[in-house]
């Protein structure tokens, strides 16, 4: 694994201390995401940069999209000039991403890029690629299918490592927050008009 997590460092505010004011602190350092198909990592070299904190217009949260297994949609990322071939063709599916803010990698272990329909992309937060857009979502397994024991087993890991993820997403969101970078404006409904039809009594047409 790469160079270790600092969560509780320098960037963030919630394992620390128990002083309240910290929590106004504006989250300093630059966000930075680098990937890598590869699997052996030993440093960051090994690693490609994807975008900055420079790329990414708004993280759109005002919307939503539905998740499988009732899971969480967290937003859209929008980029202000990076284009959706290129970012296609940068963020392929199953790239593993490292988001650092300095030099402190944020989501630890790194997020994978899946698409929405793959099986294998439950039980971790994760980003995902829909119609050249990307979104951060998270959900897990039901376990139905185990005995009971199992299952709440299962259930209770990952509610801890859930509760994990959290805490490095509070950080991404308060720094989004402090850069100006979130939208959480709702999307007006689009009201599709009925058309009105002819009425029809015995066979015949009243208009």
């Amino acid at each position: 694994m790469i160079i270790p997590a600092m969560i509780c460092g320098v960037v963030f505010i919630s394992c620390g201390s128990g002083n309240e004011e910290q929590k106004d602190e504006k989250i300093t350092g630059k966000l930075y995401v680098m990937g890598t198909k590869s699997a052996a990592i030993s440093s960051k070299k090994d690693l490609e940069l994807l975008f900055t904190v420079d790329d990414i217009k708004s993280f759109k949260t005002g919307e939503s999209i539905q998740v499988a297994n009732g899971g969480n949609f967290y937003g859209e990322m929008v980029f202000a000039d990076l284009q959706a071939d290129d970012l296609s063709k940068r963020f392929g599916l199953y790239t593993m991403i490292y988001f650092f803010i300095g030099e402190t990698l944020l989501f630890d272990p790194p997020i994978m890029i899946f698409s929405p329909y793959s099986s294998i992309s439950a039980n971790d937060l994760q980003m995902s690629i829909f119609d050249n857009k990307f979104y951060l979502i998270e959900f897990y397994q039901l376990w139905d299918w185990l005995p009971s024991a199992e299952r709440e087993a299962r259930l209770k890991a990952q509610a801890e490592y859930a509760k994990m993820r959290k805490k490095q997403l509070d950080v991404f969101f308060k720094y989004l927050s402090d850069a100006g970078k979130i939208d959480d404006t709702v999307p007006p409904k689009i009201e599709t008009p009925i058309p009105e039809l002819p009425i029809v009594r015995d066979s015949v047409i009243i208009k």
